[in-house]
């Protein structure tokens, strides 16, 4: 078992040495309006795929309620994410090591979450946690910074979802007005990124 342990540490460092790495920040407010933020890691070889693992959070869905001197807000999906994700780059020189251009990517996406309902605040609010976990395909586009490391990228995607919550849900007009579709169980990728190769 030792000796097994020892040759995958040795491995893994002879790969890491023939590679290059990236990390990137990514942010999809700009696209769609909500506020979600993340960073995530990218292993990058000569050849036309990349492997990289991301961790996102943010607001997944929002609604707020107005009445004549005040508002508040009577509906939100947050949550924390991780995302493994697989990339293709089809027009790849193998010779070269920098990633560029059109990309097809499928990824995975696990993630706790927290439902915030308030319909009336004379009521009181709900609080529902849950996870969901699933996975889709995506695209994008990525274009070097001259010679320097750094990249932008551009992606979009969609995905399902299975969610489980710890308690059952209970259909409502604030989840309705929230958005035409259930963020809990639909997967939307919109994204803009810059990130740093070394």
């Amino acid at each position: 078992m030792r000796r097994l342990l020892l040759l995958g540490v040795a491995l893994l460092t002879v790969i890491c040495v023939h590679a290059q790495h990236g990390l990137r920040l990514q942010n999809s407010y700009f696209l769609t309006g909500l506020p979600l933020f993340g960073a995530g890691y990218e292993y990058e070889n000569n050849s036309s795929f990349t492997y990289g693992l991301h961790v996102e959070f943010g607001r997944y869905a929002y609604h707020q309620q107005d009445m004549i001197n005040t508002a508040w807000e009577s509906y939100s999906v947050q949550g924390v994410a991780l995302l493994p994700e697989v990339r293709f780059y089809p027009w790849h020189d193998n010779q070269e090591s920098v990633h560029r251009g059109v990309f097809i990517a499928g990824f995975g996406h696990a993630r706790r979450l927290k439902e915030y309902l308030m319909e009336d605040p004379s009521v009181g609010a709900e609080l529902r946690k849950g996870y969901s976990i699933g996975g889709g395909l995506a695209a994008g586009y990525r274009t070097a910074c001259g010679d320097t490391p750094l990249y932008v990228e551009v992606l979009g995607g969609f995905g399902r979802a299975s969610a489980s919550f710890n308690t059952p849900s209970v259909y409502n007009e604030a989840r309705q007005r929230a958005g035409d579709y259930d963020s809990t169980t639909n997967l939307y990728r919109f994204e803009l990124a810059i990130g740093y190769r070394f």
